[in-house]
Order: structure tokens, then sequence, then C-alpha cells
């Protein structure tokens, strides 16, 4: 079930979602029972709280666990200052509840991929000693041609396996036989201390590099610049807004903060951008990232990593 919240008015992504989507649309305020039991809550087993209101989330979560006891519920909340109170009503029940951050999990996912050169997904276990993390495979890569079954001579002393391929629009699971082929996408389970050796073999060129430029100082942009900050690596953030740039440098210490449009070349030029390992855009405007990141790599930069609410944009850095 899917409850469009009235809140946004939006009468054309309610038409929309009923016309490309086999689920039962209702606009109304999902923060009341009434609603909630219109759309159908009392047969469901799962409930998913994803409004752009943090407040209105909460209530659902609420209403959905003590009024209608529903097994499992997820509620989206951005503000950090919700989670005490979320973790307050999720304590001392049965139910199933689970917040997730959208802003949070960014950061996380953008600094797991500075770790990594190179990388374009990168997921950490058993305490971040061990890594799956996705390569794009480049001509001058020494895995091309490679039989999954003889990675094994390359990697001797410490095993690396790879656990799945993306070639074009399939998936591959390995099962030894298969060839790695240039533009592949593979993903490696690698152990954290041998990392560098499989990122030499897939063509990922080296870099001494560290400094990383930050468009946008919200809530994303401000986190990333106080992990790299912590982590000594030299940080620029750009913002447009006169009030966040503000607020971002009073927060900031080691941070350079710089006041003006992420898709101005000149800016990009006077800061040297062609010196920076990698360019994040994190700024609301999602059009605006991917220029500003399109831009950055033409004009030097690394690599870019932008935030972006098209899938189908994700291929275009």
């Amino acid at each position: 079930m899917c409850i469009r919240d009235s809140i946004d008015n939006d009468l054309d992504t309610v038409r929309g979602l009923a016309e490309t989507h086999d689920v039962q649309v209702v606009q109304a305020n999902g923060a009341t029972a009434e609603a909630l039991r219109q759309a159908g809550i009392e047969k469901a087993d799962l409930v998913v709280a994803t409004s752009n209101v943090d407040e209105i989330n909460l209530v659902v979560g609420l209403l959905a666990g003590l009024f209608f006891e529903i097994p499992h519920i997820i509620v989206r909340l951005r503000d950090a200052r919700h989670q005490e109170a979320f973790s307050l009503v999720r304590a001392g029940h049965e139910t199933e509840r689970v917040s997730i951050n959208p802003d949070a999990a960014a950061v996380d996912r953008i600094a797991a991929l500075l770790a990594v050169p190179g990388a374009v997904d990168v997921v950490s276990f058993m305490d971040d000693k061990l890594l799956v993390a996705g390569f794009r495979i480049k001509p001058e890569a020494d895995l091309v041609g490679v039989r999954v079954s003889d990675m094994n001579l390359l990697f001797a002393d410490a095993p690396t396996l790879a656990v799945a391929i993306h070639r074009r629009a399939d998936w591959i699971i390995p099962h030894g036989e298969e060839q790695i082929e240039v533009g592949d996408l593979v993903y490696f389970a690698i152990s954290r201390d041998r990392l560098y050796d499989v990122v030499t073999l897939v063509g990922v060129p080296k870099d001494r590099r560290r400094d990383v430029m930050i468009a946008g100082a919200g809530r994303i942009g401000l986190e990333l610049s106080g992990r790299l900050e912590a982590l000594d690596v030299k940080t620029v953030l750009v913002e447009q807004d006169e009030s966040l740039a503000f607020e971002a440098s009073d927060v900031l210490r080691d941070t350079m903060v710089i006041r003006g449009e992420v898709t101005d070349q000149d800016l990009l030029e006077q800061e040297s951008i062609g010196q920076f390992s990698t360019f994040v855009a994190v700024t609301p405007d999602h059009q605006a990232n991917l220029v500003a990141g399109l831009l950055a790599k033409r004009l030097g930069a690394g690599r870019a990593i932008v935030l972006v609410d098209n899938v189908a944009l994700v291929d275009l850095v």
C-alpha cells in the first residue's frame, strides 16, 4: 500500500504512481489513523514511512506499532535529533522497528568510496577487515582475459575472490571458467590489508593526490567534511547559500569554506580543481551535481562522486 501525504498536494505524482506501479494509492494525510485504515494497514505485515517530514514518519510509526500492532516498521528520519525519540518508542516493544537516515547512509557510502581508489561500490564486513568492492575493468588492467579460477595465481598470499560480474545488462555469478573482460564491473571480496594489490591489477592509476573538494554544505556535505578533517584530509567545501556557508565555517575548523556556485568553471579553476583527488557534489540540486561532476572531471579532478536521484544518470560521471 502507498499513502501519498496530502502535505505535498502533488496530484501529478499520485496519478503517476497509480499508472506506473501495481499499488493502491491514497491521497491523504498519512499521519492519521483514518488514512492508514483506508489504505488497508490492518492487513499489512510491514509499514514503511518515507515522507519528506520526519515528524509525520514518526507519527505513522507510532500509530502502526501501538495502535495497529504492525510487526515490522521502517521509518525515514533525516534529523538525527529524532533518533532519541524513536529509540524510546522502540524500547520495550516486540515489534521490529528500524529507522533509516538517508543522509547518514550517503555519508557512509561516500566515505567508503573515498577509502578505496577507483571503486564504484564498497561494502565492508568483519569490522572493516573484509571488503566487497566493485571495479570497472579498464583496457590496461592486468586482469583482462584472466579466468576467475586462475586469480589465485595472482593473489597467492591472500586469496581474493571474484563474487559477481556485471557485464552489459547481465549479472554473472562466477564459477571459475569465466574470463574477465574490458568494461566488466567486477566485485571482489578483498582483505583490507591487500586492497592495493587488487587496485593495481584492475588498472586504477596511482594517484598521490589526497585533497577532496565537496560541493554543498547541507547535512551530507557538513558531516563528510567533518569526517575528512578527522582523517587529516585537506578539504575544500563550496556552498552557494550564504547562511549555510557561514554555518559550515563556524563548525569546521580545518576545512576551507568557499561561497560560490558549484558549476562555476572559473571558481573551480581558481581553486585548482585539477590538484584534487576527488570532487564530491552533494547539493540538493541533483542536476547541478551531475553538471559539476562532469565539469570537475574535465578540468582534471581524479574522480567525481555525485548525488543524484535518477538511476538513469548514475553511469554518466
